[in-house]
């Protein structure tokens, strides 16, 4: 699939960055060790300065309101709405997880 439909390295990478522009630099995961490997392991092939760091949604998050975000997940990855493990539905979950608890 990713031969026949995906993007060399390079282009992803720099889709990303475009992305990446209007952010403060600041990107948020709830999986930061292998997203940030794995960023390092597409910015190091193609030789480009990494102009981000990754930090945890956790850290945006109140400590009472980690249960109720976990499970807002977990709900959303069932939901069959979504295809788990591919990148922009993965990110779609961790939002609507993150508005439902947050409200924001």
């Amino acid at each position: 699939m990713l031969k026949k439909e995906g993007l060399s390295v390079s282009q992803a990478v720099d889709e990303f960055m475009k992305c990446v522009e209007s952010s403060n630099g600041i990107l948020y995961s709830d999986a930061v060790h292998w997203d940030t490997d794995w960023m390092g392991t597409l910015f190091s092939v193609t030789n480009t300065a990494q102009l981000f760091h990754i930090e945890s949604i956790y850290d945006l998050l109140e400590k009472g309101q980690i249960p109720a975000f976990d499970e807002a997940k977990a709900r959303l990855a069932e939901s069959g709405k979504y295809r788990q493990h591919r990148a922009e539905e993965d990110v779609q979950i961790i939002y609507q997880a993150y508005v439902e608890v947050t409200g924001s």
